[in-house]
């Protein structure tokens, strides 16, 4: 008995069944890199827009204008109008390693020489923590919120830096009044 020459109704199947398999598969990959390449750029925008309005506070706070304390909610423009921002001003303290009740502070950073923590005393706190969360609408959820931290330094005013100077036992010039 002769063979014919070619497939089997069943060995195309198989083929077609394998190849099907295989570029599911391939087109499955395809989509999850698409969509991890969506992310990285969201995280990216999002990384670009959270340092521009912290920019834009720095900017304000070097013309004096400190941001208030307590919490702000925004947008921002099209295209990017689908995130929103929350910043969370308040004031901190600085916590010095070695200073407090165990011994005076290591640095010269966070008290004058020779100047006793009890001595010290209660400062204005000149130190702002403005924390900076970037996020998509409401509603969705986000993967991570990574929040943006900015420190500023607020001036002291005239009463709490003539307290500190005499706490301290300084004398200042007239010149500097």
């Amino acid at each position: 008995m002769r063979r014919r020459q070619g497939f089997t109704l069943l060995e195309v199947m198989v083929a077609i069944f394998v190849l099907g398999t295989v570029v599911g598969a391939l087109l499955q990959l395809m989509n999850d890199h698409l969509s991890r390449l969506a992310e990285a750029r969201q995280e990216l925008e999002i990384a670009r827009l959270a340092e521009a309005r912290l920019r834009e506070i720095q900017t304000m706070a070097a013309e004096g204008i400190l941001p208030e304390l307590g919490r702000d909610e925004g947008g921002f423009e099209p295209p990017n109008d689908y995130l929103q921002w929350e910043l969370v001003v308040e004031e901190t303290a600085v916590e010095p390693a070695g200073g407090g009740a165990e011994g005076p502070p290591s640095s010269s950073l966070f008290a004058a020489p020779g100047l006793a923590p009890e001595k010290a005393g209660a400062v204005q706190s000149s130190l702002l923590r403005l924390e900076l969360k970037v996020f998509p609408e409401r509603g969705t959820k986000p993967h991570s919120v990574v929040p943006y931290v900015l420190y500023l330094v607020r001036p002291l005013d005239e009463g709490a830096l003539a307290g500190l100077l005499n706490r301290l036992g300084i004398e200042r010039d007239e010149e500097e009044e």
